[in-house]
């Protein structure tokens, strides 16, 4: 090796950067699990997410096709540092439990306990139990 060759195999070092996050861009989807409660607090109105389009050939699978779902934004009150950026599935039992009790938005900036309950037979869906909750220091 000559004397150039070891000067261009350097090894870089990167120096140590501190930022602030302004905005997210992408966000955590919080899909509740069976009879596992999940923390909560909305920050945005319910809406329904972009439809995806996608080439499909299959007739069984554009037959059985499902409109977008719906989403809320919310923070996960059990990230660590409660602060954790997120969105969280709303099916139409949870949307329409959550908009009869807090119309126009109402459920905004508040805490809720959200768990998800297995299907009843004969039902195509599942119940949810929401709670409006107070943290405790």
């Amino acid at each position: 090796m000559t004397k150039q060759t070891e000067q261009t195999k350097k090894p870089t070092t990167r120096k140590t950067v501190t930022y602030k996050v302004k905005k997210h861009v992408t966000r955590r989807l919080i899909k509740p699990q069976l009879d596992v409660a999940v923390l909560i607090k909305p920050t945005g109105l319910i809406y329904q997410s972009k439809e995806i389009k996608v080439d499909n050939t299959d007739k069984a699978k554009a037959e059985k096709k499902k409109d977008p779902p719906f989403l809320m934004s919310c923070v996960d009150l059990e990230s660590v540092d409660n602060l954790d950026d997120a969105e969280i599935i709303v099916p139409a039992v949870f949307k329409s439990s959550l908009e009869d009790a807090f119309p126009d938005g109402g459920y905004i900036g508040k805490l809720f306990s959200v768990t998800k309950l297995k299907k009843e037979a004969g039902k195509d869906y599942h119940n949810y139990v929401i709670a409006e909750i107070e943290l405790e220091s």
